[in-house]
């Protein structure tokens, strides 16, 4: 039996609409760049006699292409507490053979001689910057481990020694109003204490239940010896219309206490303080979150 015309023009539309999605389906790409072939070259260096350069290498494919990489954003970095300044940052990722479909890129840095001590290192791989032209996102892949002799006689790695630390008074009482607190700790060092950033603080109170979430105290700042062997001290009027009763860490941004050389000191421990504040009531908290009942909190 013949089919009406216009029942063949329906089923020829129908097909053509069908083919269409499929192809802009098919357009669709979910599909992460491929990492491989990752190498460091070298893996141990000798900073005795000054800069070494560590170069990162791996192979990297896409249909679709990998994007130019971003200027400015490294593609690799060695992060270590003994580190002076504590990062030693590589460059971006360069193409340096093939092309955006199958390449080879890599990411370098002159290892400097005068911030990073002997010791084994993870340097870790920063892929998320290894993107396709469709915004897929390459998966992190492992660090890999470098060995630093540094035997440099001139360089001074001695982070500053911190001692006496104490905070005054320990317990407060904030039911008449506001009350200073005051940390204090002895810094010495051979190289001298370098002199504190202003607007950054030394020291910190952190609890949901303080309104505000957070009493930042002073940056610190030298009161009596000097920059080989003084005290230092931060302060903070803590605030009875923000912080009812509890006990509360005392967190000390040591990390604030540098050397000339650039070393930074050592984390300390919190300390801990009491706070009494029988006004609590009127302590007005964040939107969304219960008023508080006077109890106290244990502080993070």
């Amino acid at each position: 039996m013949k089919t009406p015309k216009f029942f063949d023009i329906y089923i020829f539309c129908f097909a053509l609409i069908c083919l269409q999605n499929m192809k802009a389906y098919a357009q669709y790409d979910f599909d992460k760049p491929t990492l491989s072939s990752i190498s460091v070259s070298p893996t141990s260096i000798d900073l005795s006699s000054g800069n070494v350069t560590i170069t990162l290498s791996l192979q990297a494919s896409d249909s679709s292409g990998i994007a130019e990489p971003r200027s400015g954003y490294s593609g690799a970095y060695i992060s270590d507490n003994s580190i002076v300044g504590g990062t030693q940052w590589f460059s971006s990722w360069e193409l340096v053979s093939g092309d955006q479909y199958n390449g080879t890129y890599q990411s370098y840095k002159s290892i400097e001689a005068s911030k990073v001590p002997s010791g084994n290192y993870n340097l870790q791989i920063i892929s998320s910057e290894i993107i396709d032209n469709a915004g897929n996102i390459a998966n992190n892949v492992s660090s890999q481990e470098i060995t630093v002799v540094n035997n440099n006689p001139n360089v001074d790695f001695d982070k500053p020694t911190l001692s006496s630390i104490s905070v005054s008074p320990t317990s407060i009482d904030l039911s008449s109003g506001n009350v200073t607190i005051t940390l204090s700790l002895q810094a010495s060092d051979s190289s001298g204490i370098a002199e504190p950033r202003s607007g950054y603080s030394g020291a910190y109170i952190s609890d949901n239940s303080i309104v505000g979430g957070t009493q930042w105290f002073s940056s610190w700042e030298l009161v009596s010896g000097d920059q080989y062997n003084g005290t230092y001290q931060s302060y903070k009027s803590i605030e009875a219309s923000k912080v009812p009763s509890g006990n509360y860490n005392l967190q000390i941004i040591s990390s604030e206490i540098i050397d000339n050389a650039g070393n930074i000191a050592n984390n300390v421990s919190s300390q801990e303080i009491t706070v009494v504040n029988n006004a609590s009531q009127y302590i007005v908290p964040p939107e969304g979150e219960a008023p508080s009942t006077g109890n106290g909190s244990q502080g993070s």
